[in-house]
C-alpha cells in the first residue's frame, strides 16, 4: 500500500514519538513552554504556569521514589488497594508510613507489594497494620531476556515486597 509517509518512513515515527511526548506528564510541561511561545503577550502567565506544573511534577516522582530504605526490623504500612487471593498469600499494594531502627520509628514515605498469609480474613483498603520483619528489594530477572520485574515496579514507584 502506498502512502504520503512511503518515501519518509521516520516520519511516522516522529509522529508517534512527538505524541507519546505530548501525552505523558512532562508534555504538559511542553505544551506549556508552547503557549509561552505562542502568546508572548501573556508571557507571565504562561511562565507562572510552566513553573507550577514542574513543581508539581518534581514533588509527583519524589514523592513516590524511595529506592533505598535504612536497615529496619518492623514497619508500619497503609493498605492502599484490594487484595487480590493467590494461592498462599494475599497481593495488595500497600504504602509504608514507618520503619523501626533501634527501638526508633522513623516516619518515610514507599510504596510496596505485599504478600499477607492466607490466616483469617483478608485485609481492607485503608487499614494500618504493623510488621515485625523487613522488606526486601524486587529481584532483577535471573536469565537473561527474562522479563525484569525489578524494573517494571520501578517505572510504578514500587521497589520492595
Amino acid at each position: 500500500m502506498f502512502s504520503f509517509f512511503s518515501p519518509f518512513p521516520f516520519l511516522r515515527i516522529l509522529g508517534l514519538w512527538i505524541l507519546g511526548l505530548l501525552i505523558s506528564p512532562s508534555g504538559f510541561i511542553l505544551f506549556a513552554f508552547a503557549l509561552l511561545v505562542a502568546f508572548p503577550s501573556r508571557r507571565i502567565i504562561c511562565l507562572l504556569l510552566l513553573i507550577g506544573i514542574a513543581i508539581l511534577r518534581i514533588a509527583q516522582v519524589s514523592s513516590n521514589d524511595l529506592r533505598v530504605l535504612p536497615k529496619h526490623d518492623a514497619f508500619v504500612f497503609q493498605v492502599c488497594q484490594e487484595p487480590v487471593r493467590g494461592p498462599r498469600a494475599w497481593k495488595t499494594l500497600a504504602k509504608v508510613i514507618s520503619l523501626r531502627q533501634r527501638n526508633r520509628w522513623v516516619p518515610v514515605h514507599a510504596l510496596t507489594n505485599l504478600f499477607i498469609p492466607l490466616l483469617g480474613q483478608a485485609p481492607r483498603k485503608g487499614q494500618l497494620y504493623q510488621v515485625y520483619g523487613s522488606l526486601r528489594p524486587i529481584a532483577g530477572p535471573l536469565l537473561p531476556g527474562a522479563f525484569d520485574w525489578n524494573h517494571f515496579y520501578a517505572l510504578q514507584g514500587i521497589h520492595y515486597n
